[in-house]
């Protein structure tokens, strides 16, 4: 039998409850002797808790699970995002020659961002690259900490739903659940002499919706 907090990280807080664990969930109480084994299982305990609600979150959402690969360029003078967005538009420069001179993540990699999800990306940012479309130069977004953005969207896939999306969407359905199991658990705290315990999301049935956020 694997360690308690390995156990824990289960659903299973006391050991001695582990074979009882596994014969609610069909599983043999040697499972996690077999580390493949149990991974296998353990995909399939979240496929079944939040597959459900991951694909209605695709179907509520789709635009957004769309992925992108655009320019960018950051500065906190206005004025000088400003002559960037004229030089790009004239021709006089590209995103890699400006690039040296952002102040964002992209001056690492010649202005180049993505692929990404836009429901990865903060407001106003995901925003505008919804409404976007391939090759135009935007002029300056003002950026919540104050700074400026000159950007240029130059691919926009549209998501498919498949196998590979589904385990995306479930996984993060399944640690924005855990993680906030874990801050209950230990917001609640157990009186002392007592047992803390929690299962499995509703013995396999979607728990409340939580869906992850954006980036």
């Amino acid at each position: 039998m694997a360690d308690p907090p390995r156990l824990a990280q289960l659903g299973c807080v006391n050991p001695a409850d582990w074979p009882a664990w596994c014969e609610d969930r069909g599983l043999p109480p040697d499972v996690l002797s077999d580390t493949q084994g149990l991974r296998g299982h353990l995909a399939e305990l979240k496929r079944q808790a939040f597959a459900t609600e991951a694909e209605e979150l695709f179907l509520a959402e789709r635009s957004r699970f769309a992925e992108v690969l655009f320019h960018a360029l950051q500065s906190d003078d206005a004025g000088l995002a400003q002559e960037w967005f004229f030089q790009l538009k004239d021709g006089e420069a590209s995103p890699s020659d400006l690039a040296p001179l952002s102040t964002g993540p992209s001056r690492r990699t010649a202005g180049l961002i993505g692929p990404i999800r836009i429901r990865q990306l903060q407001p106003p940012l995901d925003t505008l690259l919804l409404r976007s479309d391939p090759g135009g130069i935007q002029p300056p977004l003002p950026l919540p900490d104050g700074a400026w953005l000159v950007l240029q969207l130059l691919e926009k896939v549209p998501a498919q739903w498949d196998a590979a999306l589904e385990g995306e969407v479930v996984e993060q359905l399944w640690s924005r659940w855990l993680g906030r199991t874990v801050r209950d658990l230990l917001r609640q705290g157990p009186l002392p002499g007592e047992e803390q315990r929690f299962g499995w999301p509703g013995q396999l049935a979607p728990p409340t919706p939580d869906r992850p956020e954006a980036a």
